[in-house]
C-alpha cells in the first residue's frame, strides 16, 4: 500500500540551483581534466532539478537505514530494496524502491501564522498577453504546413514593453493571479576568486560573480518555501524526520525539511473524451518531448529550452559520489522545454497527439517532469 506524502524545503540561508554553465574547477565529463563550459557569471536558477529533489530523497532514506554506516552503503541488497538500484536515467526507466513518484517542484506560501496561503507554479509565457485567433487567416509555415498565427495583444494590467519580450512570472493555483519573480525571489550576489581543486593557485579569468537567490521577505510577514509531493510505500517512520536538515543544489544550499501525510496528489489534467474546444496546453516543470514527433502539432506556441544533464550512479558498483574524483559520470546534454512554454491548439485530435507525446516520457514524468495543464480557450 502506498502512501502520499507533502514535502516542503524550507531554506536555511541563500541557495544555488546550478545549470549548464560553471566556473572552471578542471573537470570535464568522465572525471576527465579538461576546461568545462566556463562563464565569469553564474546565475541560479529559480527551482531545483528534479533530479536533485530525487537524489535528495534516496539519501534521505539511506541514511536513516540500517544499510548505511554515516560514510559508505553497507548492505547493497537492503539499499536496493529502499532506494533502487540506480539513478535516474534520461535512457530508461527505473525503480527507485519506496520512492513510487514525485510531482513538479512549486512553491507553497505560508501566512505568519503558519497557515496555509496558496500553491503557486511556473506561469504562461503568455500571461503578458491575449492570444487572439480570431482572424482565422493561414499567415504562416512551420516544417512546409501553413499556420494560423495569432494577434498578440498586450493585456492592459502589465507594463509596456517594446515588441513581443515577455517576463518570468508565477501564477497562482485556483485564482489564476499571476505574481513577478522580484516579489518571490531576492538575488545575493556575491564576488570572489576561484582557485585550482588540486594546486590552489590562482590562474587566469580567477574573478567571478555568482548570483544566488533567497525568498523575498513580505510586509505582511508571509513567507514561501519549496514543495513537492511523493508517493511511497507505506513508511511510517518519515514522518519522525520532520524538521531535519537536507542539502538541495549547489554550494552546500542547505534547507529544513518538513514532512507531513496528505490525502491526494496534486491535480492532474487530462484530456477528455468528448471534448472539443480548442486548448492551451502549458508546461509546469521543464519537460522531454521528442522535436520531431510533437512540434508540428501546435498551431502556435511560444517556448524556452533548458540544458539538461544529470549524474549516474549505482548503488552496488558507485563507491564515491563525489563528482571531482570522477566517482559521478554525467551524462550526455539533452535540451528540455522549460516550465511555462505554452502550446495552442485549435482542436482536440492534435492536443491529444501532443499530450501522448509529453506523456510518453514515462521515467521523466516518474520524477515531476513533463507535468503540464490544460485550458480551454
Amino acid at each position: 500500500m502506498s502512501k502520499y506524502y507533502l514535502i516542503t524545503l524550507t531554506p536555511v540561508d541563500k541557495f544555488f540551483f546550478g545549470g549548464e554553465m560553471k566556473f572552471s574547477t578542471g573537470i570535464q565529463e568522465n572525471g576527465k581534466k579538461s576546461a568545462p563550459e566556463i562563464s565569469y557569471i553564474i546565475k541560479s536558477g529559480y527551482f531545483p532539478q528534479q533530479t536533485s529533489l530525487l537524489g535528495m530523497m534516496r539519501f534521505f532514506l539511506l541514511r536513516h537505514s540500517k544499510y548505511f554506516d554515516g560514510s559508505k552503503i553497507t548492505d547493497p541488497d537492503g539499499a536496493l530494496s529502499l532506494i533502487g538500484g540506480h539513478s535516474f536515467s534520461a535512457d530508461r526507466g527505473s525503480g527507485y524502491g519506496q520512492i513510487l513518484r514525485l510531482s513538479e517542484c512549486f512553491i507553497r506560501e505560508y501566512q505568519g501564522n503558519g497557515n496555509f496561503c496558496r500553491n503557486l507554479f511556473p506561469a504562461p509565457f503568455d500571461s503578458e498577453f491575449n492570444v487572439d485567433f480570431s482572424n482565422g487567416q493561414e499567415n504562416g509555415w512551420y516544417n512546409g504546413q501553413q499556420k494560423v498565427l495569432p494577434a498578440l495583444i498586450r493585456k492592459q494590467n502589465y507594463p509596456e514593453k517594446k515588441g513581443y519580450a515577455y517576463g518570468r512570472y508565477l501564477i497562482a493555483s485556483g485564482s489564476g493571479k499571476t505574481v513577478g519573480m522580484g516579489k518571490v525571489f531576492a538575488e545575493d550576489r556575491r564576488m570572489g576568486i576561484s582557485r585550482d581543486l588540486d594546486t590552489g593557485k590562482v590562474g587566469d579569468n580567477a574573478m567571478y560573480k555568482q548570483i544566488n537567490y533567497r525568498f523575498a521577505k513580505q510586509a505582511n510577514g508571509s513567507y514561501y518555501v519549496f514543495a513537492f509531493y511523493v508517493e511511497m510505500e507505506d513508511c511510517a517512520d518519515i514522518l519522525s524526520f520532520n524538521g531535519e536538515t537536507v542539502s538541495v543544489g549547489a554550494d552546500n544550499s542547505m534547507f529544513r525539511i518538513g514532512v507531513e501525510p496528505a490525502d491526494s496528489w496534486l491535480p492532474e489534467s487530462i484530456m477528455q473524451e468528448e471534448q472539443t474546444t480548442a486548448v492551451r496546453i502549458s508546461l509546469t516543470s521543464p519537460s522531454f518531448i521528442k522535436v520531431g514527433d510533437a512540434m508540428s502539432l501546435p498551431d502556435f506556441a511560444i517556448t524556452e529550452t533548458v540544458p539538461f544533464r544529470h549524474l549516474n550512479s549505482d548503488v552496488r558498483k558507485t563507491t564515491s559520489y563525489n563528482v571531482s574524483d570522477g566517482g559521478l559520470k554525467q551524462s550526455s546534454r539533452y535540451d528540455l522545454f522549460s516550465a511555462g512554454s505554452v502550446f495552442y491548439f485549435s482542436g482536440p485530435e492534435n492536443a491529444r497527439k501532443f499530450v501522448d507525446a509529453v506523456e510518453s516520457a514515462q521515467n521523466f514524468r516518474q520524477i515531476g517532469y513533463n507535468q503540464y495543464r490544460i485550458d480551454k480557450l
